[in-house]
């Protein structure tokens, strides 16, 4: 905003920065919002994730884990299927291996040694061999359709202990999958045999007969015949064997292809096998699981804190070979390695939760191996005990949810607990006992087939099942809890107390009001901030896997919990906001102002408006489900709505005492060119000064500040959209008076002069300031949509839109009242000398002194000029012409004055014609003035210079009144007989029959008068005794011609002359505009011919011809003209009567004499 001057900075300042506020509200909401959430809410979420930044104690929490584990034993057991013989235990040659295992199991050198001594020592068990049978490839085809149906048999040193696998139906590439294990008794000399075959069940001949349709090679006929020779008796074929000597075999898993036979026609086996001991499968999985544990907190150690904890396999390299020789030693299969791994993932994820592609995965494996009942009853229990655990920590995680938002795990701990869909594995148990052959496992557990209870939850007594009402209970519980206990920390934490390090500097020194709305929208900030977080990170994956709405049963406490303290407050703090909108006491004018009070004023609107943001922002929250019943997003608006009102008193009383002091200021201050004029990049805000600059721009912030407000209810928008119209149409029409009254208190201090240039740069500025404010009201009243507003409402504010169009008409035009009274005052004081200089110069101009009457006209004309261009320079265009035509039509009335006074002195048509003068080179000067100023401005100046000038009707009178003054007495002639010529409704007295044509070589006018007919009757007897008089008018434009005279032909009416005329006229005659005129007379002897009737010809019309000297006489072939008879009508001698009204000229009296006689009709003699 800019100043006025020195003595405006501090009022200036403070209007500046309230008005900003204003405008700028839901931004300086923002950053306050981001102020609050960097300073406040860690606060009260810092307890729930401190230990999450810690990591020696999330190493320490990870070790906990293995408390109920003897670590001493599962080191031995480790040693022992690393270095399964007595001399390789004796002489372990890994020195890295035992370095790692020491690593892993965090033993110092001391303990480490005194396990290896102890591990050497244990008793082993049996030796086994464990084997798993993958797959085979390229077998050939035993049966006729060129396929096998291959299984496989298997043994140590000798069949009595064979194992069978399954049979793979029609296929040359089989995959059984199988495992199977083999006590030993001497390694060292035994062997492993595998033979593949093919499976062919027990026939009739009948039916091996019927199979001659499948052969399809040569090959096919010889197992054709070869069955046949079987007779009834089943035929398994021999495909291939694989031998190998155990003692080729280590503890470390071989896996390879095998060739079936000495040729590659036999096909390839795929086989995993290894030596290991005899263990318990219960114990193996524990110590495997127990190894898992040890392998993943060292690798989290090692790695730098990252949640969730991106880690999806062991990826250290002898990490990888101590779980390989488990499985392999211990006999391990996959579904063992999924329970260890499930246990193992579910005590460690609680404390430091791990990466979203391991948990997800290896529950849907647990839960298919559940499905085909690959786990016994122990499994089963651990499964469901490792699961529980693992929902009552997703339960105890939902109570402490809010705490994590903000940092960095955010949502991981949820998404990646609950997201694995534990409920699922749970209810599959529960509800399909029968159908997924789990009745083993149940009657192990003693549990009926439709009932698996395990002990949900420490805190009831008892079992409790575990059902989806009851984790929807649970979560349901927990999610309203923690919001309870959210809201709590988030008061305690936006409310601090004094001495507390979060308490705000400057809080002690505000009203005590302001310092606790302040400290409320911290309230309302930090609990948005907590919906979004909720909203945007947890509130999907609650109603996917749990089928709760988060979001809605946190909202549903933050409602009513926020409702409880802003509800009351926000009344009492509209109360405050009307006690700072009343005048102070003692201030006797608006615009006296207290600092401190403005301060206050500035800052209670603001932090009202931020009150309110607040609260539309958690409206905006709200769930969509309509059957939640809200207590603030209905009624909050409500709650605003006095001090909505109480702030638009505010602002009307901020900016009018600013209005006044900028108005003053703008006319006290002398700047550089003394003008406070504002150098801006468009021509608008080059012409106009600071206080009407600053003055749209209050606008323009008062339209930002209603755009942003976006008033929820539309009736009371409505309301507050009238009052802010009215008070911006009272703002301008104010601000129009304050600069009127300015301008003329300046112009009462400068001494009295005759200078006739009185427009000045300070003038056209004022008038621009008007101008600009009040076009700008007009676009605010387009922005203020108020017309829409009162569409979409009730009918009850039907009338109110044609009312508030009204009141910016009536703005409007008091704004165009005030601007048009600035001017026609600085106009009225050039009137004394325009008429003096009019005056002097009609004198000049009467006394036929040309160059006297140029030098005047200069002299005028200087005046325009200067006057003009500063209107050009320093107005705005839009209302130069307006300005122009004020001066116009001051100069016009001038000239009315001025004629009025030639007329009652009866000055001669000469003097009115130096008025015309006179009128004419100031309406082409302007003229001219206007094309250039709009040219530039549109390209239209034509049209506005036209438009402009003629608009006056005093212009119109003038130009009326010179019309008649200013004209000779042969131009009111012609002007008469032009309208007797061409007058339809004339009384009709006859005909009359001529030739008439003009040789132009001779310039001779030759006419020839035929006859008459139908003339009224002049006697007694009804005929006359008519002749024609031949003459020329007005008489002078013709000089020296006589009236020419037919003979009278007796008593008729209808009479023929055949006269011809021969009458010398100059071609200058022809060319004047006059008329031939025929004058009919009835002849008396004793008393004055009577006039019948006349016609008359305009000489224009005449025809026009060349012809020889000696040629006079009238051609036979020219054409005849019948002229109509009339005489003057009342109408033409109103006419006449109007055109001969005041003027002195004795010939225009008698021309009416005549005429007036010409309308007695005859009379019978």
């Amino acid at each position: 905003m800019s100043e006025g001057g020195p003595s405006m900075d501090k009022e200036s300042e403070m209007t500046r920065k309230f008005f900003k506020r204003l405008s700028s509200f839901k931004v300086d909401y923002e950053k306050e919002n981001r102020r609050t959430l960097k300073r406040y809410q860690s606060s009260y979420r810092d307890s729930g994730a401190t230990f999450l930044r810690d990591k020696d104690t999330i190493m320490s929490l990870l070790r906990d884990t293995l408390q109920g584990d003897d670590l001493e034993q599962m080191y031995v057991e480790l040693f022992c299927v690393l270095f399964p013989t007595v001399k390789e235990r004796e002489r372990p040659d890994s020195k890295p291996l035992l370095a790692f295992l020491q690593k892993i199991f965090a033993l110092t050198s001391q303990a480490h040694d005194a396990l290896m001594h102890r591990a050497k020592s244990h008793h082993m068990e049996h030796r086994v061999l464990f084997l798993e049978v993958v797959e085979a490839r390229n077998l050939p085809g035993m049966d006729l359709n060129g396929l096998s149906d291959p299984f496989c048999t298997l043994f140590v040193t000798s069949k009595e202990s064979s194992k069978r696998t399954k049979v793979v139906e029609k296929s040359l590439n089989p995959q059984w999958n199988e495992t199977f294990k083999f006590k030993l008794k001497e390694p060292n000399t035994e062997f492993f045999r595998i033979e593949v075959w093919d499976h062919d069940p027990e026939e009739r001949l009948r039916d091996k007969l019927r199979k001659y349709k499948d052969i399809t090679s040569a090959r096919g006929i010889g197992s054709f015949v070869r069955d046949l020779g079987h007779g009834r008796h089943s035929a398994q074929e021999f495909i291939g064997r694989v031998s190998i000597p155990l003692k080729d075999v280590t503890t470390e898993t071989v896996e390879r292809w095998w060739p079936l036979g000495s040729d590659e026609q036999s096909g390839e086996i795929y086989l995993r096998l290894g030596l290991g001991v005899d263990k318990d499968r219960t114990d193996a999985v524990n110590w495997y699981r127990g190894v898992l544990q040890l392998l993943m907190i060292y690798e989290l150690g090692k790695s730098p804190l990252m949640v969730p904890f991106q880690w999806e396999h062991v990826s250290e390299a002898w990490g990888e070979y101590l779980l390989r020789q488990m499985q392999t030693g211990w006999g391990l299969t996959a579904k063992d390695i999924l329970l260890a791994k499930w246990v193992a993932y579910t005590r460690l994820h609680p404390i430091f939760p791990l990466s979203g592609r391991i948990l997800p995965p290896l529950l849907f494996q647990v839960f298919e191996a559940a499905i085909n009942s690959d786990f016994n009853a122990n499994d089963v229990s651990l499964i469901l005990q490792a699961s529980n655990d693992l929902l009552k920590f997703a339960v105890a995680f939902v109570e402490k949810i809010h705490e994590f938002f903000p940092c960095i795990v955010t949502t991981s701990q949820l998404y990646y607990v609950l997201k694995c869909e534990l409920h699922k594995f749970i209810f599959a148990c529960v509800n399909h006992g029968n159908g997924l052959r789990f009745n083993r496992t149940l009657e192990i557990l003693g549990k009926s087939v439709d009932r698996l209870c395990i002990t949900c939850d420490n805190r009831t007594a008892g079992r409790t099942e575990i059902t989806s009402l009851l984790i929807s209970t649970e979560i349901r519980t927990s999610i309203q809890t923690s919001a309870r206990t959210t809201v709590s920390s988030i008061v305690k934490a936006a409310l601090p107390a004094q001495d507390s390090p979060l308490a705000e500097e400057n809080e002690a020194d505000e009203v005590p009001i302001e310092r606790e709305a302040k400290q409320l929208l911290r309230v309302g900030q930090l609990l948005i901030d907590d919906l979004e977080k909720g909203l945007g990170a947890v509130d999907k994956d609650f109603k996917m896997i749990v089928k709760l709405d988060f979001h809605r049963l946190t909202y549903e406490i933050f409602d009513l919990k926020l409702e409880e303290m802003m509800k009351p407050f926000i009344s009492k703090f509209c109360n405050h906001l009307m006690v700072l909108c009343t005048k102070p006491p003692g201030s006797p004018k608006p615009e006296g102002s207290d600092p401190a009070a403005a301060c206050q004023q500035s800052d209670a609107a603001s932090t009202f408006l931020h009150l309110y943001l607040c609260l539309r922002k958690f409206s905006d929250l709200s769930p969509t489900d309509h059957g939640l019943p809200l207590l603030i997003k209905p009624y909050f608006h409500l709650w605003f709505y006095p001090g909505v009102g109480h702030l638009f008193d505010l602002m009307s009383l901020v900016w009018m005492g600013w209005m006044r002091r900028a108005v003053k200021a703008d006319f006290d201050w002398v700047g550089p060119s003394h003008e406070n004029l504002m150098s801006y990049p468009n021509e608008a805000d080059a012409k106009v000064t600071s206080s009407a600059m600053d003055s749209v721009q209050i606008f323009t912030q008062i339209q930002t500040f209603w755009t942003t407000l976006n008033w929820p209810d539309q009736r009371q928008a409505a309301i507050f959209a009238k009052k802010l119209l009215r008070e911006l149409c009272g703002f301008s029409i104010l601000f129009a008076n304050l600069t009127m009254d300015s301008l003329e208190k300046e112009n009462d201090k400068t001494s009295e002069t005759t200078s006739p240039y009185n427009i000045t740069p300070r003038l056209c500025r004022s008038i621009n300031n008007i101008i600009f404010v009040g076009d700008y009201t007009k676009e605010i009243a387009v922005h203020l949509n108020l017309q829409q507003l009162l569409v979409d409402i009730q009918s009850d504010f039907a009338g109110d839109g044609c009312l508030m169009e009204r009141q910016v008409e009536i703005q409007e035009s008091g704004l165009n009242g005030i601007v048009d009274s600035i001017i026609i005052s600085t106009v009225s004081k050039m009137d004394g000398w325009a008429s003096s200089q009019i005056s002097g110069m009609l004198r000049a101009h009467d006394e036929k002194q040309s160059i006297s009457f140029d030098a005047k006209v200069m002299e005028l004309l200087n005046f325009l000029t200067v006057n003009l261009r500063r209107l050009d320079e320093h107005l705005l265009s839009s209302h130069f012409v307006p300005f122009l035509a004020i001066i116009w039509e001051s100069f016009v009335q001038i000239l009315k004055r001025a004629i009025a006074a030639g007329i009652r002195d009866g000055k001669s048509w000469e003097h009115f014609v130096g008025q015309k003068t006179i009128l004419d080179i100031v309406k082409g000067y302007l003229e001219t003035a206007i094309l250039r100023h709009c040219g530039r401005a549109s390209g239209l100046g034509g049209i506005a210079s036209s438009s402009a000038l003629n608009l006056s009707p005093n212009f119109h009178h003038v130009l009326k009144q010179l019309d008649v003054y200013a004209v000779p007495v042969a131009g009111i002639k012609l002007r008469y007989l032009a309208r007797r010529h061409t007058d339809e409704g004339a009384e009709k007295r006859g005909l009359i029959c001529i030739h008439a044509s003009y040789q132009r070589d001779h310039d001779i006018l030759l006419l020839t008068i035929l006859n008459a007919s139908k003339l009224p009757s002049a006697d007694s007897n009804g005929k006359s005794d008519p002749f024609v008089q031949v003459g020329f008018v007005p008489e002078e434009n013709f000089p020296g011609l006589s009236v020419l005279s037919t003979k009278v032909v007796k008593e008729d009416l209808y009479p023929i002359f055949e006269e011809k005329f021969n009458i010398k006229v100059s071609q200058e005659m022809m060319r004047s505009g006059g008329y031939l005129r025929l004058v009919i007379y009835d002849h008396d002897f004793l008393r004055k011919n009577e006039f019948l009737g006349e016609a008359f010809l305009p000489l224009s019309t005449v025809h026009q011809t060349t012809t020889n000297a000696t040629t006079v006489a009238v051609s036979a072939s020219q054409e005849r003209t019948i002229l109509q008879l009339t005489a003057p009508s009342n109408k033409d001698i109103e006419y006449l009567k109007s055109l001969v009204q005041n003027r002195v000229d004795k010939e225009l009296k008698r021309f009416l004499e005549s005429e007036r006689e010409k309308m007695v009709p005859p009379t019978l003699n």
